[in-house]
């Protein structure tokens, strides 16, 4: 993958991404930083054959960048017992 100036290297083994690497390195100047832990504001954790993504950090920052730290949070905004049906207004004006 690559975003802008930044190559992002994804194989099954270790020796795929240094012959990737080498082989970058023969056309540009290359600084290797590792296994990436963010990117593009997303959290990656790789362990056990699972690669993980997450943008809780990128969310809590957004929270308290507009005050909303310690709202209280709720697994929907919306009563889940209220039944929605269509209006009769609606109806009768797209029936005229």
């Amino acid at each position: 993958m690559v975003w802008v100036d930044d190559f992002l290297s994804l194989s099954t083994t270790d020796s795929q991404n240094n012959l990737i690497e080498h082989d970058l390195q023969a056309h540009f100047k290359v600084k290797s930083l590792g296994q990436p832990s963010v990117l593009l504001e997303i959290k990656l954790h790789q362990g056990d054959h699972l690669i993980t993504l997450s943008q809780t950090h990128f969310i809590d920052t957004l929270l308290k960048k507009f005050g909303l730290e310690n709202v209280n949070p709720v697994s929907t905004p919306m009563d889940s017992n209220v039944k929605l049906d269509k209006l009769e207004k609606t109806d009768k004006i797209l029936n005229q």
